[in-house]
């Protein structure tokens, strides 16, 4: 990836991840509701799921941002 991006596509790139987050979020809860204990495994499982849900809450913010151009620039 270049790393000279336009704004709209700094919201697209953080929609895409924002995406692929939820889809392994999904998963994750998946496979918490089937382990159904307190094991290690389960423990890690909520400790995944504890880090996505906090990079879906840093990343909103980009995702719902709107596109504009800095003021001063024509």
């Amino acid at each position: 990836m270049r790393n000279n991006l336009t704004r709209f596509e700094l919201i697209d790139k953080s929609c895409q991840a924002s995406t692929y987050l939820n889809q392994a979020r999904g998963v994750l809860c998946s496979m918490l509701d089937a382990e159904n204990s307190d094991s290690e495994t389960s423990w890690r499982y909520g400790a995944l799921l504890t880090l996505i849900c906090a990079a879906c809450d840093e990343i909103e913010p980009a995702m719902n941002s709107t596109v504009k151009e800095p003021e001063g620039k024509a």
